[in-house]
């Protein structure tokens, strides 16, 4: 556990407020027990403002944890928003749903009816290669009984329209 909390610690991050309590995979679950996990917006970006200042351990490494971040297959929930296409979208999602026993109800993935957590992360340069537009986003979500990536992405477009409104691209930038 001190070597999942050290790091956090060594780079001003609260582990109170972020904390990864585990590994994921049943293997490394087995040889090393873990504990709670937990996370808030705000750690969320401070650790995003770590990064994109290059301060996340050093600018090496901000630079390559910001490269994990754009290697993907695909965008999914917030970063598939539409109005994102033309941007680089540095981005991290995940979730985490629980069923409990409910009449009527039938659990389906991603869609909890006791817990349903969808987090998405993301730092957003637009237009890509000569971005006028520089922002973080870290949104997380309980939205019992459906799948809410679409939510997620629907808030995307939604604050990427609001962002652009509050900061006109000047005809010089263009």
């Amino acid at each position: 556990m001190a070597a999942l909390q050290f790091p956090l610690v060594r780079n001003g991050l609260d582990p109170e407020k972020l904390r990864q309590g585990g590994f994921f995979s049943r293997e490394g679950k087995r040889r090393v027990p873990g504990g709670s996990s937990v996370c808030t917006s705000r750690e969320l970006m401070h650790y995003l403002l770590l990064v994109a200042q290059g301060k996340l351990v050093d600018e090496w490494s901000s630079l390559q944890i910001k490269r994990l971040m754009y290697l993907t297959e695909r965008r999914i929930r917030y970063a598939s928003s539409p109005a994102l296409k033309d941007a680089a979208v540095y981005f991290k999602s995940g979730s985490f749903y629980k069923c409990k026993p409910e009449q009527g109800f039938v659990c389906k993935k991603y869609q909890g009816n006791e817990l349903n957590l969808m987090n998405s992360v993301a730092i957003i340069e637009s237009p890509a290669g000569n971005p006028q537009l520089h922002y973080m986003v870290t949104v997380t979500s309980n939205v019992l009984k459906k799948n809410s990536a679409v939510a997620h992405q629907t808030l995307a477009t939604r604050l990427h329209a609001l962002i652009r409104s509050l900061h006109p691209v000047r005809a010089s930038q263009q």
